[in-house]
């Protein structure tokens, strides 16, 4: 038997409850339209006063490293409204600007002063100066991009076609013992660095020396001099021109990479070993061998030990009684792309020479990818 007096009837309620959830939703969905309609109004704003126009390239051409370059930029207000700028930023503390006035009214203008370090390196560079302000209270964006492409302080010519200014210095192949071997060196002055009357050359390994003489007002003639040379093969130095005045070196200095071939009487061939693209979990032999550039004295040329930088994987062994060698890598435990060395030692008459026999290898993985 049934309560009536119990019994709730569920129909209309419910039928409220979904009338005041759709109008919840209803006065949300247009809340966020209003929403996104400023957001679009205030973006619409900015990009206004952020168009493409804002934005000025200056371009400085071809500068000396370490110049001191000032330019002046007329910014002129051709609209209706007055626009106020409160903030500079810089994109490097190699430049530094200001702007006078920094309130322009409409049809009024206004001096922004560049002043630019150029770069000590060689090459083309980037910097910008951005002007923050606002315009009728909506945000005003003017930015300015400087660009200069600093060229060499330092040329070498020599019996290589260096016209091309290549940032590496190939001087070609050096024997044991050699001669010096000259370049011809241009300097470009400037104003800085500041007035020096001294140059010099010096290179990272004093196996390799360098001198300078003044052959003419801004020529100099560089002089390679390999003393106990015992690495053969290919070698690259760093080789560092430094200034003077009063013969105190100035706090400047140019650097210039150089590579070149080292010749003895003997040599390992191959030079470089490119194991290939190996399967996961192999081992790949490959085989190397001693020669002499002397005829009939082979048997004064002999290999005395090898070792790798990376033993773990890749090992070497003498063999032949000296007149080889056998490097052996093992592709487990490694994948994709592993570089290493040799470091091998031999020995011509009374004298021993080391080698750098460089190896590269693409281990696959297990599924059979690089």
């Amino acid at each position: 038997m049934v309560n009536e007096s119990q019994h709730v009837p569920r129909g209309p309620i419910s039928v409220r409850f979904a009338t005041i959830g759709t109008f919840v939703l209803g006065v949300i969905l247009l809340f966020l339209g209003i929403c996104l309609a400023l957001n679009r109004a205030v973006q619409q704003q900015w990009r206004s006063n952020v168009d493409s126009t804002a934005s000025i390239t200056i371009d400085l051409g071809s500068q000396l490293p370490g110049q001191i370059l000032q330019r002046r930029v007329v910014i002129r207000n051709t609209g209706s409204q007055t626009m106020h700028f409160t903030q500079i930023m810089t994109s490097c503390g190699c430049l530094q600007s200001t702007l006078q006035p920094q309130t322009i009214r409409a049809g009024a203008a206004s001096i922004l002063t560049l002043q630019i370090a150029t770069r000590p390196w060689t090459g083309p560079e980037l910097v910008t100066v951005t002007l923050m302000g606002t315009m009728k209270a909506a945000p005003l964006v003017r930015r300015y991009l400087v660009r200069y492409t600093v060229r060499r302080l330092i040329r070498i010519r020599g019996t290589q076609d260096n016209s091309g200014e290549p940032y590496y210095l190939d001087i070609g192949t050096l024997s044991v013992g050699a001669k010096p071997k000259p370049f011809q060196v241009s300097i470009t002055r400037g104003t800085y660095p500041p007035h020096w009357d001294t140059l010099r050359c010096s290179t990272s390994d004093p196996r390799l020396a360098a001198k300078v003489r003044p052959i003419g007002r801004d020529s100099w003639m560089l002089s390679l001099i390999p003393r106990g040379l015992t690495i053969l093969g290919s070698q690259s130095y760093q080789l560092r021109f430094s200034f003077y005045r009063g013969g105190k070196e100035l706090p400047y200095h140019y650097s210039q990479p150089v590579n070149f071939m080292v010749r003895g009487p003997v040599s390992i061939e191959p030079d470089s070993i490119f194991f290939g693209a190996v399967p996961y979990d192999s081992t790949v032999i490959k085989h190397l061998q001693l020669v002499t550039s002397a005829t009939g004295q082979i048997g004064k040329g002999r290999i005395l030990s090898a070792t790798s930088t990376d033993p773990c994987h890749a090992v070497v062994a003498v063999t032949g009684g000296g007149k080889g060698l056998r490097a052996t890598f093992h592709a487990a435990g490694t994948q994709g792309r592993s570089t290493g060395r040799f470091l091998v030692t031999a020995r011509y008459g009374d004298s021993q020479y080391q080698f750098r026999v460089d190896y590269l290898v693409y281990v696959l993985g297990k599924g059979g990818k690089k």
